[in-house]
């Protein structure tokens, strides 16, 4: 199991910083599940075994650019439109980071630090804050951000999004 997965199924898959692997579906929560190739592998039946409720939104997501040594490292063209299911959120993109980075929330007036992203231009910390309309603005920011670090980012295209409490 790669050390930053938090949720550890599909079990016998990497997570979703792995260039190698084939599957590119996986759920953030606040941490990471493992890949898979089969978005069936991500449901209500799977959350409950394997993520625990409380404040947070599951994100299931398909990865779209990984960002490593201050430059795309690996691509996947997602071809699934139908699964998207979320009017405000799906289809739209996300931004993580492989370890946590810190950012100053002005809405908190104060530094908050986590694997989610928040637009620049964010008014507050909430998920529609981390949701990016643009790829290519989102590819650019995250680039920026990890521009000689040693973290990595994922660029993905938000499915679904959950309300888990």
């Amino acid at each position: 199991m790669d050390s930053y997965i938090k949720y550890n199924f599909p079990n016998v898959n990497p997570g979703p910083f792995n260039g190698n692997f084939a599957g590119n579906y996986f759920v953030f929560a606040n941490g990471y599940s493992n890949l898979s190739g089969d978005i069936s592998d991500f449901n209500t039946q799977t959350f409950e075994a394997n993520i625990p409720t409380g404040y947070k939104t599951i994100i299931v997501c398909h990865r779209m650019a990984l960002i490593e040594d201050s430059q795309v490292k690996r691509e996947w063209i997602f071809e699934s439109p139908d699964n998207i299911r979320d009017e405000q959120t799906g289809g739209k993109y996300i931004i993580t980071t492989q370890k946590p980075i810190q950012q100053f929330r002005t809405d908190w007036n104060q530094p908050v630090e986590g694997l989610s992203v928040f637009r620049p231009d964010a008014p507050d910390a909430s998920i529609h804050s981390m949701v990016w309309d643009d790829l290519d603005k989102c590819t650019a920011y995250a680039l920026t951000l990890i521009n000689n670090s040693d973290n990595k980012a994922l660029i993905s295209v938000i499915l679904d999004t959950i309300s888990w409490h």
